[in-house]
């Protein structure tokens, strides 16, 4: 690659006319064109997996199959049990648009400074501004889009067993589906770049955008999700019990994110349910009627509820996305600033 830039930029051609030197696009690609279609080929086999995924699981939708969590995770699809496939799926969620944004961005900016390549490229022309620039747009842009799409297929392929498992806005399926699943590989690839740029080795840009992202991500944005909008607080009187056990807003909490529950005790105290202890075996009877005739016999009155309604998940999807895309413009201005002032 080296030759051939100088040949093209020292080589006059026969009219005397200069010769263009190449662009910082085809210098981007013309390096990272492999790693780049090998990410792609990644996004497109994941890609047919959650499509084969949503049609092993499709018929659990309509109660053909199983009608309660115990049930459903014992049932057999492609030689897996669904308790077992639906963890490795969303491991693989979890860890591929991470790991692959900051390969790319190791590969894209560290590796370039140990080969000298990085050094020879930025003599071709090409600014420092352009050069940055380029390999961002080229190698992280496509890709942040299709993880995108892929976070919203996967949302979609685990429509049938959601309501078996925790709702969608809480930890690992949060994370593992919609499109943040793009802002997190772009974030990775920036951070990756960044340290690349200041630190000039591509293991140190590897492994540290993998676990800052991570922490980032599962311990930071985990922990203050739950104030991206104001929770519902729903108190229903314990009397209020129908027949089955359940009561007339126990359909607001399906696929919401649960965030408290407690209960109203005869002196006026909010009291935790782990703080509650019911005297005497569990009947014969649906243990929420159990509980709550239990709850009443003790003079509890109301029982408070509070979470998030299921319906916010894309708000929340945008705000997280928000988020992390603000924090990636400045990890990539900081990456700049690395590259520029150390251009060796």
């Amino acid at each position: 690659m080296s030759h051939h830039f100088a040949a093209s930029e020292c080589d006059a051609p026969p009219d005397g006319s200069v010769t263009r030197p190449p662009s910082a696009v085809w210098m981007v690609w013309r390096v990272h064109r492999f790693a780049l279609l090998a990410v792609a080929g990644t996004v497109l086999l994941l890609t047919a997996g959650l499509l084969a995924f949503r049609s092993a699981v499709g018929d659990v939708a309509d109660g053909r199959w199983c009608s309660d969590v115990s049930g459903c995770a014992g049932l057999i699809v492609a030689g897996l049990r669904i308790g077992d496939l639906i963890p490795m799926v969303t491991l693989v969620l979890l860890v591929l648009p991470t790991a692959t944004g900051a390969l790319l961005g190791a590969l894209g900016v560290a590796r370039e400074a140990e080969r000298g390549t990085l050094a020879l490229a930025l003599t071709q022309g090409v600014t420092t501004r352009r050069w940055w620039l380029t390999t961002l747009a080229l190698l992280a842009g496509p890709l942040a889009l299709a993880w995108a799409g892929v976070g919203l297929l996967a949302r979609w392929a685990f429509e049938p067993v959601q309501p078996f498992l925790r709702s969608a806005m809480t930890t690992p399926f949060f994370e593992t589906s919609g499109p943040v699943l793009g802002a997190f590989f772009l974030l990775a690839f920036v951070v990756s770049a960044a340290l690349g740029a200041w630190r000039r080795a591509t293991i140190v840009a590897l492994v540290g955008s993998v676990v800052g992202c991570a922490l980032l991500v599962l311990v930071g944005l985990a922990s203050v999700r739950s104030h991206y909008a104001e929770p519902t607080t729903v108190v229903r009187p314990l009397t209020d019990i129908r027949a089955d056990g359940t009561s007339p807003t126990a359909e607001t909490n399906g696929s919401a994110w649960e965030l408290d529950v407690s209960y109203v005790a005869p002196d006026g105290r909010s009291m935790d349910s782990s703080a509650i202890r019911c005297a005497g075996d569990v009947p014969e009877e649906p243990f929420d009627t159990f509980w709550e005739r239990c709850l009443v016999s003790d003079g509890y009155v109301d029982e408070v509820t509070v979470f998030h309604a299921g319906g916010q998940w894309l708000r929340f999807q945008a705000t997280e996305g928000a988020i992390v895309l603000s924090l990636a413009g400045v990890v990539g201005w900081l990456g700049f600033r690395g590259l520029r002032r150390r251009p060796d």
